[in-house]
């Protein structure tokens, strides 16, 4: 039986500790919580407002927004790996919390973890770093056998740092390993799918379980621009991988949701099928 001790633990403060230099101390602390809560606060912006409102222009809520939603009403989602890439410069630019938030949330009253692209941070891509982020995230479900929701809204790897960013064992291909290992030791995986998903930010949402894909989603290897590159052919990356080939073609999708915060209501129904019927597979 386990026993709780009724008598505080270690000697009263006053016989180690005279009050002057205890208010010192308590002045100095508070000035680097503060200090850290506006390093939080400057991450949690992502790129900033302008970049957040190109977001609402195209009806879309920006990641954080999703992931307060998505969260019981009650809670609040617990980020982890919030300062990966804090610092470093890419040339003029810098990729807050690497692009991509990962936080445990409670969701139905059952602790998830969610994996969300930032779209305020060039628009979800992936930067070095940021595949060994979600790993780890992967890694923290899996060990603690939590369900793992991917807020999909990814335009893919940021180029100019490919070479840094996709090679390696913490590259970008072990993140399908970790979808695997996740699926062989049976826990959930859920996706929902809210923009431009190229590459592999279309790639880690066909491995889950449950896909949903709003109207204005898409997921694709290469989208129209590269097509139209290419082969010159005029066409959209909706036709080409939006709701009406992945949920009723391919298969890839099981639902299709009007938008964002139908979308984020509907993952948490606790009525929807928990797995994807192995006939779809």
């Amino acid at each position: 039986m386990a026993q709780v001790p009724l008598v505080p633990l270690g000697s009263a403060r006053e016989s180690f500790c005279d009050q002057r230099t205890f208010e010192r101390q308590l002045t100095a602390m508070r000035a680097l919580e503060s200090e850290l809560a506006d390093k939080r606060s400057a991450v949690e912006r992502g790129w900033g407002e302008d970049y957040a409102a190109r977001v609402h222009k195209k009806g879309k809520l920006t990641a954080r927004e999703r992931l307060a939603r998505l969260a019981d009403a009650d809670t609040r989602p617990l980020e982890v790996l919030k300062f990966v890439n804090h610092g470093r410069r890419f040339g003029e630019l810098e990729s807050p919390a690497a692009g991509v938030i990962t936080a445990y949330a409670r969701v139905e009253g059952r602790w998830t973890m969610v994996i969300a692209n930032d779209n305020t941070v060039a628009s979800g891509s992936w930067w070095p770093q940021t595949p060994e982020k979600i790993e780890r995230a992967q890694q923290m479900a899996l060990r603690l056998r939590l369900p793992v929701i991917y807020l999909v809204d990814c335009s893919g790897l940021f180029l100019p740092e490919q070479s840094r960013s996709f090679p390696g064992r913490t590259g970008a291909g072990p993140i399908f390993k970790q979808n695997s290992l996740l699926s062989a030791a049976g826990v959930p995986q859920l996706a929902g799918v809210f923009g431009d998903c190229i590459a592999g930010g279309g790639y880690m949402p066909i491995i889950s379980d449950v896909v949903y894909m709003t109207e204005q989603a898409y997921m694709v290897v290469a989208g129209a621009a590269l097509v139209k590159g290419a082969k010159a052919q005029h066409i959209t990356s909706l036709s080409i991988g939006g709701p009406d080939v992945h949920v009723h073609l391919s298969r890839c999708a099981d639902h299709r949701v009007p938008d964002d915060c139908r979308r984020l209501d509907h993952c948490a129904d606790p009525e929807q099928p928990a797995r994807r019927d192995a006939s779809r597979r």
